[in-house]
C-alpha cells in the first residue's frame, strides 16, 4: 500500500519541467534597489490565473527575505498592426513606474502560450530587468514549463526558479 503514494508522487514530479536561462550585462556593477517592481504581463482569460497564483508565489519568496518588492499584474492585450507604434502596455507600466518612483523594473512577458482544452500545458516567457533612469536593460532571461496536468502544478517550481537566478545573478 506504501508504494501507491510514492508512484504517484514519482508520477507528477515526471510530468511537469521548467528551465531557466539568464545573462548579466557585463558593465552591470551590483547595486542596491530600494524600490524594484516587477509587472507580470497575462493575457485575459488565457494565463491570468497562472500569472495570478505566480504573483503571490513570488510575493512569498521576497517576504520570507524580507526584501522589498512591488508586484503588479498587467493586462497585454495582443496588439493589433498598425502605422504608429501604440503600446498601451508598456505605456501602463512606465505610468506606474513614474507614479511609484521604482527605480528598476522586472518584467516578466509570455511570448508562447499552449493549451490542452483550457489548461495551460507549455508557456514561454521572457523577463527583462532595465533600470527605469536609464531604461538600461541590465538582466535578460527566459524560461519555460510543461506539465502534464496543467500550470498549478509547477507554479510553485518556476517562482522559486525565477526568484533564486535574481538572487544568484545579483540582480536583487
Amino acid at each position: 500500500m506504501k508504494k501507491i503514494p510514492f508512484l504517484i508522487i514519482i508520477f507528477l514530479l515526471a510530468g511537469c519541467t521548467s528551465t531557466i536561462n539568464s545573462v548579466v550585462d557585463p558593465s552591470y556593477s551590483t547595486k542596491k534597489y530600494e524600490s524594484p517592481m516587477i509587472a507580470i504581463l497575462y493575457q485575459y482569460g488565457a494565463n491570468h490565473d497562472f500569472s495570478s497564483k505566480l504573483k503571490k508565489k513570488l510575493e512569498s519568496h521576497f517576504c520570507e527575505d524580507h526584501k522589498p518588492i512591488d508586484i503588479q499584474l498587467v493586462e497585454h492585450k495582443k496588439q493589433e498592426l498598425t502605422i504608429e507604434d501604440n503600446n498601451e502596455t508598456q505605456d501602463k507600466i512606465y505610468s506606474y513606474i513614474e507614479e511609484n518612483d521604482n527605480d528598476l523594473a522586472i518584467i516578466i512577458k509570455p511570448t508562447s502560450l499552449h493549451f490542452v482544452g483550457y489548461s495551460l500545458r507549455y508557456a514561454q516567457y521572457v523577463i527583462i530587468a532595465f533600470e527605469t533612469r536609464t531604461k538600461k536593460i541590465i538582466w535578460k532571461s527566459e524560461f519555460d514549463f510543461e506539465t502534464l496536468f496543467g500550470a498549478y502544478t509547477v507554479v510553485d517550481k518556476v517562482a522559486g526558479q525565477i526568484y533564486s537566478t535574481l538572487k544568484s545573478d545579483h540582480i536583487l
